[in-house]
């Protein structure tokens, strides 16, 4: 019996029954397609054409202050070559990936993005660990400008919107100053030092028993932390401190007039740098208060040469100061002295404005000591001498001996010319000298801190450098060894 096939057994091009694709022959591979790849020339040439667009609008544009090549500033110098870099940098990457490069851009742009998010919320959280204040602890002084709110108690955590640096509880003494009371009447056996100055001798930075002052008082007595002690004696030492914040060399002349001498100092040390000569000269002073920062007042007592002598010059905007302050404490302050800090931006204020100061600073330093420049021109700096004259001669005459601690060349190398008619001025009038800024620059190239990093006054090491340079001195010639002074 036979079996009937279908009619296209057999037959591979019959086309009854479901179609079936032909099969080659092993022997004839079907050609594989593949695309042309892409030449990146062309792609490069846009990255460079982008840069460019982006880059030269900038470059064409003069900055103030212009530095490099006289056109532009440091910080935009450096702006100008982030952005092309970072322009260039991802037309380089289309370039050379097309498409495919948006997976690498786009995790790159997502973590920085991240990081800045968890910069930012971590640093609110750090600050809001770390509370600051406004506070209005200088009132209107009609003579020397302002000075403490007598008696007030405040902690202090510096000028940023949150304690970077530190937290320090104080309390101001009834004269106006950052000290314990005092008696006016000097007692017997007793040897007492002045200390005139701003804000690196009031030391708001550091608790009170880590003051210069308090330190070289402990050592003279024979009761050091720190701070090495003179041999032993039954006189006892006090350190008076009259050091009031941005006070310059002028003011420092005037809290001698009207406070210091009432206290018979046997020595009167007196701190100088080159800001506190330029202060001299500055009559007006901007941002006095919180919330009135654009707001210029001539509140400072200034000076200027008149012949042999000075001529003082009070502050003409006294009344609106008192008023300005007034109305501050019965408005923003609520009645009070004291008021919490608004919160701003971690990552703005702790990154990149730092960023952009520093880049300033580098070249304002950078200029100065090309030029060979000091940071006092010549006409304040002969007022700025005569004053410190004055001040040697009044000293003298009340029964005290000036010292200067000279710590020009430490803020500012390009000041070193400073430190020299300074010292020739004590050599001329025979007043005391120390270099605190040499011993100071030491400790800083032996790797210690000797200021806050933010804040950028003295820390704890700064301030017992301090004792320790007007120890030495007192304790050489002309000092406490030859019994100068009362």
């Amino acid at each position: 019996m036979s079996t009937a096939l279908p009619p296209d057994y057999g037959n591979p091009t019959a086309t009854s029954g479901p179609a079936t694709a032909p099969v080659p022959s092993p022997g004839l591979a079907a050609p594989i397609h593949r695309p042309t790849p892409r030449s990146p020339t062309k792609g490069y040439a846009y990255a460079l054409l982008a840069t460019a667009l982006a880059v030269i609008p900038l470059a064409m544009r003069r900055s103030s202050g212009g530095w490099i090549l006289g056109r532009w500033s440091l910080p935009y110098f450096v702006i100008l070559c982030t952005v092309g870099a970072t322009v260039l940098f991802v037309g380089l990457l289309l370039a050379r990936f097309g498409r495919r490069a948006l997976f690498a851009l786009a995790p790159i742009a997502a973590a920085g993005i991240l990081g800045a998010v968890c910069t930012e919320i971590g640093g609110q959280l750090y600050a809001g660990s770390r509370p600051a204040h406004d506070v209005l602890f200088l009132q209107p002084d009609r003579d020397l400008g302002w000075i403490h709110v007598p008696g007030m108690e405040l902690t202090w955590g510096g000028h940023e919107w949150y304690a970077i640096d530190f937290s320090v509880p104080m309390k101001f003494n009834s004269q106006g100053f950052r000290d314990r009371e005092w008696v006016e009447s000097k007692p017997a056996g007793v040897t007492r030092i002045a200390l005139l100055g701003d804000s690196m001798v009031e030391a708001m930075q550091v608790p009170w028993e880590q003051t210069a002052g308090q330190m070289l008082e402990r050592a003279l007595n024979g009761k050091s932390a720190g701070v090495e002690s003179p041999a032993g004696g039954v006189r006892q030492y006090e350190v008076l401190n009259f050091g009031v914040s941005n006070y310059g060399v002028g003011q420092c002349l005037m809290t001698w007039e009207h406070h210091a001498r009432r206290y018979q100092p046997d020595y009167v040390f007196v701190l100088v740098a080159g800001f506190h000569m330029v202060r001299t000269v500055t009559a007006y002073e901007g941002g006095a208060f919180p919330g009135r920062e654009q707001e210029r007042l001539w509140i400072r007592p200034t000076f200027s040469l008149e012949g042999a002598g000075l001529a003082l010059h009070p502050p003409a905007d006294y009344e609106r100061f008192v008023d300005l302050q007034r109305a501050l404490i019965e408005g923003p302050f609520g009645g009070h002295r004291i008021k919490p800090k608004a919160r701003r931006s971690f990552l703005l204020t702790r990154v990149l404005v730092p960023a952009y100061e520093g880049l300033v600073q580098l070249q304002q330093r950078r200029q100065r000591v090309a030029r060979r420049e000091v940071s006092v021109p010549g006409e304040a700096l002969e007022l700025n001498l005569r004053i410190l004259t004055a001040l040697g001669r009044a000293a003298d005459k009340g029964g005290a001996k000036l010292v200067i601690v000279d710590i020009c060349k430490y803020f500012d190398r390009a000041d070193a010319p400073l430190s020299a008619r300074l010292e020739t001025l004590c050599r001329d009038e025979s007043l005391g000298y120390v270099d605190l800024g040499e011993a100071l620059i030491r400790a800083n190239e032996a790797g210690e801190s000797t200021r806050w990093p933010s804040d950028m006054h003295f820390n704890e090491r700064g301030n017992q450098i301090f004792a320790n340079a007007m120890l030495t001195w007192l304790l050489g010639t002309g000092g406490i060894a030859d019994n100068k002074g009362r």
